[in-house]
């Protein structure tokens, strides 16, 4: 955990009186309503989004699982990508020159600025690839927890004790967020394929992520995690039966720092953000008393 975020917890821990204690359904529907449900009808073609490349890739290819009733390796979908199977989705004009423009977006010396920047036109765009949405993810979260303390001033009235982004190890190509729950709870979030999963309740021995270690994520929890894509078929080129998970402290950690430092840039995306959150009714400044931005 980043110091500055340490900082937060041990100045509301001397003041802290209150008690608060929650239920895994509590839990979900906070998880539901606070971080999952708003990143995905801002991205929905309802509101005028639209799905990115990986998205439809995958659609895509389930849907020829489907036809032949027949479960692909990926090595079976690689060499359709290769002899232009997909071409018609890896070619869209549309698709190609958002994600031209969210690589080029940055380009900035400052670092947060340049974060700031590629995911302001993420958000904007309305276009994600399973990354950006990990990301989104932990960012709601982070600032769901900074209002949340500040409403209540207390540390046990944020239901969660921490969330962590994990990727799939080489060759597989995903990334979604995982979150303990004060009752005990784990759940994954996956703006992406539209799932939010109790995990505890597909493994009572999913190991929690206070639990863990290091990076690694055991070969038990690598099939749970991995059970989550398998119906109707997996995709097999982003998760398939024998994928392996690990956490990504480096970019998790980065965002906690991003989120929990006042900065101009954040701020703007915050106000940027906060109109897609219906539960975000404080206000930047209040988040930081003390800190003036110009």
């Amino acid at each position: 955990m980043k110091p500055i975020k340490l900082f937060f917890i041990f100045v509301l821990a001397v003041s802290s009186t209150l008690c608060f204690a929650y239920t895994a359904d509590e839990e979900e529907a906070e998880l539901k309503s606070a971080i999952f449900t708003p990143i995905v009808v801002h991205f929905s073609k309802e509101n005028g989004a639209n799905s990115s490349i990986s998205e439809r890739l995958s659609a895509a290819i389930i849907k020829i699982e489907v036809d032949n009733k027949t479960q692909f390796t990926r090595d079976n979908i690689v060499k359709l990508i290769k002899n232009g199977a997909f071409s018609d989705i890896a070619n869209d004009e549309q698709s190609v020159k958002c994600m031209d423009r969210i690589k080029k977006a940055g380009d900035v010396d400052d670092p947060t600025a340049d974060f700031v920047i590629r995911h302001s036109d993420v958000w904007s765009l309305k276009m994600a690839t399973c990354r950006a949405y990990a990301k989104l993810v932990l960012i709601a979260y982070e600032f769901s927890y900074l209002i949340n303390i500040n409403k209540n001033l207390d540390l046990t009235s944020y239901p969660f004790k921490d969330a962590r982004i994990i990727s799939t190890k080489k060759p597989y190509d995903h990334s979604i967020v995982l979150v303990e729950g004060r009752s005990g709870a784990m759940f994954a979030i996956d703006p992406w394929a539209k799932k939010l999963i109790r995990l505890d309740l597909l493994d009572p021995a999913f190991v929690k992520l206070s639990a863990m270690k290091d990076s690694n994520i055991s070969n038990d929890d690598n099939k749970t995690l991995n059970a989550i894509y398998s119906k109707p078929y997996y995709d097999a080129y982003y998760v398939a039966a024998d994928t392996e998970w690990e956490v990504d402290h480096a970019n998790s950690d980065r965002i906690v720092t991003l989120v929990f430092e006042c900065n101009a840039h954040m701020r703007d995306f915050y106000n940027t953000l906060q109109k897609s959150f219906p539960l975000w009714t404080v206000g930047y400044p209040k988040l930081f008393p003390g800190c003036v931005l110009k």
